[in-house]
């Protein structure tokens, strides 16, 4: 690690940010929860609670909270059990699941491509039953983005084939006047094991911690996630993470 650091430069970010480190892309993953529960460990996403990680290659679907919504297309991005690159599509038809054109094992990121804004919260889910477009079932609910929104991430990041993940920056805000503990975990593919990569720690306001020594590299197909919890009652909190997903055989 000591020779590691000794040969990035002191605007190696910037560089990756332009492009001009062969084998390295830079990844920010911005999430919310707009309601983290007092005492309770959750992801940071908008659905808020915890998420429920598939277990192959899965069918997914979209739906609206409004009847309204008709003509927007969703794209998905993800990973498929391959751990490559997948992205599906699907155009809103209200409060009916419409299935995506692929099957996804991690699926973190999801956007509407406009450029109508959407009326309703949009669900991207397993198959379900519905009320009111809104899965029965939370725990099927793979994603979901708030009215009006364009893009939303749920807190995780799946490391590509290919690739090792170093986390170099974590930010974002905690709702005035209240407290949150915020971490970041990686979970290894072959164990499912969990371990901490930012140690878990409380914040009031804004924050952001810089993996300044001890990088760890995280291996293909693990999962990065962001979690909260609040010792206040519906916390309002905002993470951001910087990766750098570095090619292997680069």
């Amino acid at each position: 690690m000591t020779e590691l650091r000794r040969i990035i430069p002191s605007d190696y970010n910037q560089e990756v940010i332009l492009g001009n480190i062969e084998g390295v892309q830079g990844v920010v993953i911005s999430s919310e929860n707009p309601s983290a529960k007092a005492g309770v460990t959750e992801n940071v996403w908008h659905q808020g609670g915890t998420l429920k990680y598939l277990s192959a290659d899965t069918d997914l679907y979209i739906s609206s909270s409004s009847a309204l919504d008709t003509t927007q297309t969703i794209l998905q991005r993800g990973l498929a059990s391959t751990l490559t690159e997948v992205v599906g599509f699907a155009t809103l038809n209200g409060q009916n699941q419409v299935l995506l054109n692929s099957q996804f094992f991690r699926m973190y990121q999801s956007f509407n491509l406009g450029p109508i804004a959407t009326v309703g919260d949009i669900y991207i889910a397993e198959l379900d039953t519905l009320t009111g477009g809104v899965p029965d079932d939370p725990s099927k609910i793979q994603n979901k983005i708030p009215i009006g929104r364009n893009l939303s991430n749920n807190g995780t990041f799946a490391i590509r084939a290919g690739s090792i993940g170093y986390i170099l920056q974590v930010e974002g805000s905690v709702e005035k006047a209240k407290n949150a503990s915020i971490g970041v975990s990686a979970i290894e593919p072959s164990t499912g094991l969990k371990y901490e990569v930012m140690p878990s720690r409380v914040f009031q306001g804004e924050f952001s911690y810089f993996a300044k020594s001890g990088l760890a590299a995280i291996s293909e197909g693990a999962v990065i996630e962001m979690t909260v919890t609040s010792q206040d009652i519906d916390t309002y909190v905002t993470v951001n993470m910087t990766v750098n997903l570095v090619e292997t055989d680069a």
